[in-house]
């Protein structure tokens, strides 16, 4: 019975710590605190699409932070269990039986929407999936399930071990309130309406819609256009923020234009710098154009963003990025440096400077201009648009 008890609080504590991770990474999503997901490792595995998701709250909390509260509460039941501080009487262990059991279900139930109705798998997510089969796999193998237990006179007898389990769902909403009102996401919530009724009211711009990069429903009548230079630390966080957007928000036409800081290639600019912002904006736009990989060296330059920062010619870093995707790095280098090019990022930043570009990034939703690149304010416009 020890054994099995060991076994059982082992599984219960990794259940625990699987969905801390799947909390933290459910906020550091929709609060942009970090720009990179360790499960995120391609199109299908993918636990950023299920935690940006709808099926991924109830009642405005994280399931996550649902399964970590059970988790936990669970495990220290089952702990003074183990040290003898609490009796194993029927009635708990029928309870903790039927809780486990149910948390299994909901796992099949989960899985299945991740699958078929979001087509992605979750790594985390399978494994908190496993973990509540193995505990029930345990509990099961150490006690039988008695329905008897269960009867009115016995829950006037466990009111103690009643309260406990009430605690999870106020637990719940006590860690994602905290976690919420630490990074002030409750005071931007109450600014979204603000910012919509804003975006709403500000003029129609006129883009060129198939120049740039181009991603997301090529048909869509739904547009977001983002104006950014590659060296602006604001432009990496919002790119994020849009490739997470993008996930959930499938009916959309997403364009990204360069609007590189630099007086070398963008006559709207009056300060001239060392060409690097120009020559990712070059490179950037003829690996679209000559490979049709425009998005991975986009991709490439915000996530290696600090290791270039003081880097003034980008081309000699560009050829590993070139190499890694098989592209012809001497051919698209001639590409960026051509007349041709520099006309090209000079069309698109005038597009930015009509538009009333003042800083980068700038985004556009629906040709209008939108204020914070936050992804909940992005969520909220979205579910405006027809």
């Amino acid at each position: 019975m020890n054994k099995k008890m060991n076994l059982l609080l082992l599984s219960l504590l990794a259940t625990t710590l699987t969905f801390i991770y799947l909390t933290y990474h459910h906020y550091s999503l929709i609060l942009g605190i970090t720009p990179s997901s360790l499960c995120h490792i391609s199109q299908t595995l993918n636990c950023d699409a299920a935690a940006l998701s709808s099926y991924s709250e109830f009642l405005g909390i994280p399931i996550a932070v649902f399964g970590m509260c059970f988790s936990f509460v669970l495990f220290v039941v089952m702990f003074f269990v183990r040290l003898e501080w609490l009796q194993p009487t029927t009635f708990v262990t029928s309870v903790l039986k039927t809780l486990l059991f149910a948390s299994a279900i909901l796992s099949v139930v989960l899985g299945l929407i991740s699958v078929f109705k979001l087509g992605v798998i979750c790594p985390f997510c399978l494994m908190s999936y496993v973990l509540s089969f193995i505990n029930c796999f345990f509990i099961f193998g150490m006690y039988k399930f008695n329905f008897s237990g269960l009867s009115f006179s016995a829950l006037a007898e466990h009111k103690g071990y009643l309260l406990t389990l009430a605690m999870i769902p106020f637990l719940a909403w006590f860690t994602s309130s905290t976690v919420l009102s630490s990074f002030g996401y409750d005071e931007l919530i109450k600014v979204i309406p603000e910012k919509l009724s804003h975006w709403k009211q500000m003029p129609v711009q006129n883009f060129d819609l198939q120049s740039g990069l181009i991603k997301g429903d090529f048909n869509s009548s739904n547009t977001l256009v983002e104006f950014a230079d590659f060296k602006c630390p604001h432009c990496k966080v919002a790119s994020e923020t849009i490739k997470n957007f993008l996930k959930n928000s499938p009916k959309i036409k997403v364009i990204f234009k360069v609007f590189p800081l630099d007086g070398n290639c963008n006559p709207n600019v009056s300060f001239k710098g060392d060409s690097s912002r120009c020559q990712m904006a070059g490179l950037v736009l003829c690996a679209e154009k000559l490979a049709k990989n425009g998005w991975a060296v986009h991709d490439y330059f915000f996530e290696n963003q600090e290791s270039l920062a003081q880097i003034s010619d980008v081309k000699t870093e560009f050829k590993k990025v070139a190499e890694s995707l098989k592209m012809n790095a001497d051919e698209i280098i001639k590409c960026s440096d051509s007349t041709e090019t520099y006309a090209l990022i000079a069309q698109l930043s005038n597009e930015g400077k009509a538009a009333n570009v003042e800083g980068t990034p700038s985004i556009y939703l629906n040709k209008q201009k939108i204020e914070g690149q936050f992804l909940p304010i992005l969520k909220a416009a979205y579910k405006t648009l027809n």
